[in-house]
């Protein structure tokens, strides 16, 4: 019982799924939003225009100092150091962060084209498939058509 159940569900499924047809502007609409590697360089573009928004002041350093000296006294102290670079550095690598931004934009749009070449790939050859079902499944029908009226019109 429970084979029959299986079976009837295991039908309606694929029944399902054949029953509507994905065009391949359906197909690449999902291609576009699963794709993996479309996500990953999505996620990439995204760290890289979050790191090319700002300025990069490096961090500000402190220390402490204890010294002993050759006449026995021990001065002690402590440092704050801040480095300020120039201006024209600070604008050179901002812009520097913002090519990145741009290539790994660019480095996305190659991403998906790839992904949507490589889907176009797999539809045809599925299509070319799915024809090649067809014709066989028209050549069989041909011929069992053929062997009926060549048993039933044959002469006694």
């Amino acid at each position: 019982m429970k084979k029959i159940i299986l079976i009837f569900l295991s039908y309606f499924i694929v029944a399902q799924c054949y029953s509507t047809e994905l065009t391949i502007a359906q197909y690449l609409e999902k291609v576009r939003v699963s794709n993996f590697e479309i996500k990953l360089e999505d996620e990439k573009l995204k760290a890289s225009e979050a790191r090319s928004v700002g300025i990069r002041l490096p961090s500000p350093m402190a220390s402490l100092i204890q010294m002993k000296e050759e006449s026995g006294g021990s001065p002690n102290g402590f440092e704050i150091n801040q480095q300020l670079p120039f201006p024209t550095k600070i604008t050179s690598e901002h812009k520097i962060r913002k090519l990145e931004a741009n290539v790994q934009k660019k480095m996305l749009e190659v991403g998906i084209n790839e992904a949507i070449a490589k889907a176009k790939m797999a539809f045809i050859g599925l299509w070319i498939v799915q024809e090649n079902i067809s014709i066989f499944n028209q050549q069989k029908s041909m011929e069992n058509d053929l062997l009926l009226k060549i048993f039933f019109n044959a002469p006694n």
